[in-house]
């Protein structure tokens, strides 16, 4: 009697699939697929070989990602296999997922098609091969090759998971002001980053890990967790396990420390198990350092004569400028007229000079003794100037203090208003605050100017002054700035050398505001200058509206309007009135713009002489 044994091996069975995530397309774009194997049987299966072949007139892209193995889409030996590599074996009941994006070059359809099989014995072997196709149509085309974002169902595969990074900050307008070293901003300016991990999956997703640095425009201050511990010093969220269908977070409090645009990054490094999302692309947050490093200086003019005399007329010139990053609000100027002068006037190219306070500020109809919000803009990059004209009066030294007294924005060197005329503060170390000291000789001036006066008549500006005094002069030097910046001579008038009064008559009366100063000579050839004066003249057909930025790096924009069609000439020059630089625009009716190069010269001091149908303006300029 014989007896047979039937001997049953192991079976299993995988199913395939195949998706995209668009069924149209359009030429010369990208598509993403998926490729999901389960395993339906009651039995692992082992010696798995799944193909995904490449169609024609298709490339394969950066996005490629399994949770198991990987897909060989490029050429090995010249031939691309379309193996999903590194991928033989399945638990019972588990799933592997394969994306991948295809860049699309053909107006045909074409059909992905995929393949399993296994060593171990399938008992369906109808589900082992999936396709779809994709044609051509009205899809708007996907240009992201990196980006392997698809609505994958992982419900039906328990050992996946599914994460996500997000984050969100409470502040609204992603501005942040930077440190806490600011009169009007006395507190820090806190802030807080929030992260979120979330496992859209129904398993559990075990020791996860996160990848957070704050960057070095960001002080760390405190964390609290959901789920975890976060180090600071490492910047690792350590996160034992997130639930399936669960989300866990991360506060961060920081404030800033440095201003600009400032990027927090950070991305899921790791977890134990396969996960369906990898892989896992940065989150980024990005915070607006709000600061302004404001500077002041000051100088005598280039008008002033050496050694300064009793009487003498000076010009303090105080330039102010934004090294940003940010623009500041606000701004004030403390710029009393110095101990030992005689207040003249003063002029700004912004703003307004508050001579009962002695304060630079923007015009207000609101001036008072408590104004703290009042001031004027300055943008990054601006330079603003205030000239001040004062009379000497003892002999001996004097010193002229220049100090920013408010602003709404941080300073990363200088407090606002924390010096009083050179007490209580390191002035050296704060360059928001400036100390200048003059000296004035024994020597009297040989006049005293009584009047200057400027009149406009209907065909000329009619100059006169008169003097009290006259002794040892040899000639006045008139001379004329449409600017107030660079003066010209017009004419010479013999001095009288006693007690008189002089007219002198400037035939041209063009231009918006005229200015005229007198240049007083002496017999010895020693010279000095009168204040500065200005009246109005005729209306101009060309006028200039912008100059920026100033100081100039490599391209100064030149903005104006102009009543007719003509060529504007312009004319740069250096200090010494040495042309550096000539460059011409042809000028429109209306509203006109011209980029100046300057990259070609040096740093320093310029000055820009515009031209057009016979007038010409000239604008002073900084070069970094």
């Amino acid at each position: 009697m014989f007896f047979f044994t039937q001997i049953i091996s192991a079976q299993t069975d995988l199913s395939i699939s195949v998706s995209s995530n668009s069924s149209t397309y359009s030429v010369a774009g990208y598509i993403t697929f998926e490729v999901t194997v389960k395993n339906i049987g009651a039995n692992a299966a082992t010696g798995i070989h799944c193909n995904i072949p490449m169609p024609a007139n298709v490339s394969g892209t950066p996005c490629n990602h399994a949770t198991i193995g990987y897909w060989e889409n490029y050429p090995v030996n010249g031939i691309t296999s379309g193996d999903w590599k590194n991928f033989s074996y399945l638990a019972a009941g588990d799933c592997a997922v394969l994306r991948f994006k295809l860049y699309i070059d053909t107006v045909n359809s074409f059909t992905i098609t995929a393949n399993i099989g296994s060593t171990t014995m399938d008992i369906d072997l109808s589900n082992n091969s999936s396709s779809t196709t994709v044609n051509v149509g009205a899809s708007s085309s996907d240009n992201t090759p990196n980006d392997c974002a698809y609505p994958t169902n992982t419900a039906a595969c328990p050992n996946i998971v599914s994460l996500l990074l997000t984050s969100t900050s409470n502040k609204n307008e992603a501005n942040t002001y930077v440190g806490n070293n600011t009169r009007d901003f006395p507190t820090v300016d806190y802030f807080t980053y929030t992260f979120y991990v979330s496992n859209s999956s129904v398993k559990s997703a075990s020791n996860v890990t996160v990848q957070l640095n704050l960057p070095p425009g960001i002080t760390y201050v405190s964390s609290a967790t959901g789920i975890g511990t976060y180090t600071a010093n490492t910047g690792i969220w350590a996160i034992p396990s997130v639930q399936g269908n669960t989300t866990t977070t991360l506060d961060i409090t920081c404030y800033a420390n440095a201003g600009g645009n400032i990027t927090t990054t950070a991305q899921i490094t790791g977890v134990d198990q396969p996960d369906n999302n990898k892989p896992y692309l940065p989150v980024s947050k990005t915070i607006t350092g709000l600061l302004a490093d404001l500077s002041i200086s000051s100088l005598l003019d280039g008008s002033t004569t050496y050694p300064i005399k009793i009487g003498q007329v000076v010009n303090i010139v105080t330039t102010l400028t934004n090294n940003g990053p940010t623009r500041a609000e606000g701004v004030k100027v403390r710029a009393l007229s110095p101990v030992g002068t005689s207040f003249i006037s003063a002029t700004t190219d912004f703003g307004q000079y508050w001579v009962s306070k002695g304060v630079w500020l923007l015009d207000s109809t609101s001036v008072n003794a408590d104004q703290n919000h009042y001031g004027f803009t300055i943008q990054s990059g601006e330079t603003k100037t205030l000239t001040m004209t004062v009379k000497t009066t003892p002999s001996g030294t004097f010193d002229i203090y220049r100090e920013v007294r408010s602003s709404n924005m941080p300073d990363p060197n200088s407090i606002p208003s924390s010096c009083d005329q050179g007490l209580g503060c390191n002035f050296e170390s704060e360059n928001d605050f400036n100390k200048l000291t003059v000296t004035v000789s024994n020597i009297f001036l040989p006049i005293e100017l009584s009047v200057f006066t400027a009149k406009k008549q209907k065909n000329n500006i009619q100059l006169n002054w008169q003097t009290l005094l006259e002794d040892k002069l040899s000639y006045f030097d008139i001379e004329k700035s449409l600017d107030g910046l660079t003066f010209q001579s017009i004419g010479k008038q013999k001095a009288n050398n006693k007690p008189s009064e002089y007219i002198f008559y400037d035939n041209d009366n063009s231009g918006s505001i005229i200015y005229y100063r007198l240049k007083i000579n002496e017999t010895d050839n020693s010279s000095y200058y009168s204040k500065i004066i200005s009246v109005e003249g005729d209306k101009k057909d060309f006028n200039v509206t912008a100059l920026f930025p100033n100081p100039i790096d490599k391209i100064l924009n030149i903005e104006w309007q102009s009543n007719d069609a003509a060529p504007v000439n312009f004319i740069l020059m250096d200090v010494l009135g040495r042309i550096v630089s000539k460059q011409k625009a042809e000028s429109r009716e209306g509203f006109n713009d011209f980029k100046f190069g300057s990259d070609t010269f040096n740093s320093g001091i310029y000055f820009l002489s515009i031209e057009h149908n016979g007038t010409r303006e000239i604008k002073q300029l900084f070069k970094k």
